[in-house]
Order: structure tokens, then sequence, then C-alpha cells
């Protein structure tokens, strides 16, 4: 193989690679602060993670078991803010980021619904 090709060759593959590794990034969910709340909802929780942000707009909901959010704030690529559902005193439910794109993340058995009333 003449250098010249050999040279083509490599920056083919290179932009083949840098192509394939700019994908999606991993969205990954790591916490949820505070982990519980009242059973009302609204009083707002942070979600701590990565991949929140994309290189292209895609729209996003938070369930809290199967309730979505009420608000939904991405603060940046590792941080949602959000304003849990009202839920049943005494539940604990998982914590589901689902993407239009079809990315999904999941903390299970992350926010407990109590009585701030009762304790």
């Amino acid at each position: 193989m003449r250098p010249a090709h050999a040279a083509r060759l490599v920056l083919f593959v290179l932009f083949v690679l840098f192509v394939i590794g700019c994908g999606e990034p991993k969205l990954t969910v790591v916490s949820l602060k505070p982990n519980v709340g009242p059973y009302t909802g609204g009083d707002p929780a942070t979600i701590h993670g990565s991949g929140f942000q994309t290189p292209t707009p895609h729209g996003m909901k938070v369930y809290f078991g199967k309730r979505a959010a009420q608000r939904v704030v991405i603060s940046s690529d590792r941080e949602i803010v959000v304003e849990p559902p009202a839920g049943e005193i005494g539940q604990t439910v998982d914590v589901e980021i689902v993407f239009d794109d079809a990315r999904t993340a999941r903390l299970p058995r992350a926010y407990t619904y109590i009585d701030p009333i009762g304790k």
C-alpha cells in the first residue's frame, strides 16, 4: 500500500471512530434529594446523574411510580429539578426518566411519600 493510501485509510478509520463515539451520552441516575416528600406532591426534588442534556434537543418526562412529575427543569447535564406528583402516604416509588429518543434511566425505590403534619 502506498503511503498516500495508508494515510487516507487512517484518516477514514479515525473519522468513523469519531462519528461512532459522538452518539447520545449515556443516561445515568445516581441519586434523588430529598428522597422523601409530602403526599400532596409539589415540593422540589433534585435528580443527580449524567446525560441529561444532549447535542440535539429531546423531550423528556420524569415518573414517580406511574405518575408524571408536575414540573421538570434540566438545570445542567448532571441535574434535573422536578416537582413530584401527589402520592399515597407511606408509598415508596421508583423514579424513572424517559426521553423521547427512547433513553431511560430508573432509580429503584427512590422516593417515599410522607404526611408532613402527622410525621
